[in-house]
């Protein structure tokens, strides 16, 4: 769970949630209270999830299974809520991808395999987020009990991220930071709390001098490792470089998105580092969601689902990898038999076939994988 909560919430759409419901429609009433119950559930499961109890008792077997059920019945009427012109690709298959995830866990407990159900409880997590924050409304403004152990620091601060409730996650994580012991025991996670918290600072709150009062921090601690050290120099450099920039470059725009994307690969070849582009990406990337909430119906649009998936391929361990494959998919099937689409199915057979196979009757694979790749080829086309 380290490595997946949080994050594809850093790469959500938009700014703030007033873009996402204008995306929507004003007819769009999602579901709060559905929200509202898989984000306590999670808080209750979470902990059982990343600790080493066993499920001692049929009582408490059957309490969890009740709850994951209507944890997957929530997550269904999330989707149901959501209209069919939603323009971002992601937002109705995430929700049923959670209730999927939910049921199976539930199939888990009740085949006693309960090693498998606390695995996939955390890796569904990052799904939660992905969906959580491509909608309007949410728990942002609500307190979510969890009953993490005061020792979780770092899990309490990933999950108060992940249920929108950003001042107290970053205040959590500020302590992660400001720990040595953790930072010489746990030098992966420190690093990755950094990032997260500085991520915070920029696609959350949208504030680049606050994201530079965190690296100041950075690099005034001595627990901090040298490539982190270095990393954090280029983001300092790009976070004053954004803050010099006149209002005009600020306006969101495809130029924009194309811009900063090449700012950012210009800094990884620059520099030889795959996270020097960090603060130009994810820039970049809240420039790409907003302009996903509305499709003009013209080829601009799959220009920008292109991008998208660009800028999701380069965040990393900051996306879902399922992602860019999706907007490369519905970049072919919005503007086929473009030069857009053929450059999307470049980017979607890189991405799905496996290295170096050319011929899918080498190996097994899935018939509906087939069968998308092939009818994709001739879209592009």
């Amino acid at each position: 769970m380290r490595h997946c909560l949080f994050l594809l919430g850093l790469v959500s759409c938009g700014v703030a949630a007033t873009t996402a419901t204008q995306g929507l429609g004003a007819d769009a009433a999602i579901p709060r209270a559905e929200m509202q119950r898989m984000a306590s559930g999670l808080g209750h499961l979470l902990p059982l999830a990343l600790g080493d109890a066993a499920i001692e008792s049929k009582k408490q077997r059957d309490a969890l299974k009740t709850e994951l059920s209507e944890m997957a019945y929530a997550a269904r009427r999330v989707e149901g809520a959501l209209p069919q012109t939603a323009n971002d690709p992601i937002m109705k298959l995430l929700p049923l991808k959670l209730e999927a995830a939910f049921l199976a866990a539930k199939h888990d407990l009740d085949a006693g395999r309960d090693g498998s159900f606390k695995a996939r409880i955390q890796r569904t997590t990052a799904i939660c987020i992905g969906c959580h924050t491509r909608m309007p409304g949410g728990v942002a403004s609500v307190h979510i009990a969890s009953d993490f152990p005061i020792g979780m620091t770092y899990e309490r601060a990933e999950f108060l991220a992940a249920t929108r409730q950003f001042p107290t996650a970053m205040a959590q994580f500020e302590k992660v930071l400001n720990d040595p012991a953790f930072a010489r025991e746990h030098p992966a996670q420190w690093s990755k709390a950094v990032r997260k918290l500085i991520a915070v600072g920029i696609r959350v709150e949208n504030r680049p001098r606050l994201a530079l009062e965190f690296l100041s921090k950075i690099r005034d601690a001595k627990t901090t490792p040298t490539p982190l050290q270095r990393a954090a120099a280029v983001w300092r450099l790009a976070l004053k470089e954004w803050l010099a920039e006149p209002a005009t470059q600020s306006a969101v725009t495809l130029e924009a998105v194309k811009r900063l994307y090449q700012a950012g690969d210009d800094r990884v070849v620059k520099t030889g580092d795959s996270d020097a582009g960090m603060i130009e990406f994810l820039r970049a990337s809240a420039m790409a969601h907003e302009l996903l909430q509305v499709d003009d119906g013209t080829a601009a649009f799959g220009e920008q689902l292109f991008f998208a998936g660009l800028i999701s391929e380069k965040l990393g361990e900051l996306s879902l990898g399922l992602l860019p494959e999706m907007y490369f998919e519905a970049c072919i099937r919005r503007v086929p038999h473009t030069g857009v689409s053929t450059r999307c199915f470049a980017r979607y057979k890189d991405r799905a076939v496996p290295a170096g196979l050319t011929d899918f009757g080498k190996v097994a694979y899935p018939d509906d994988a087939i069968d998308r790749y092939n009818e994709l080829a001739m879209l592009a086309k």
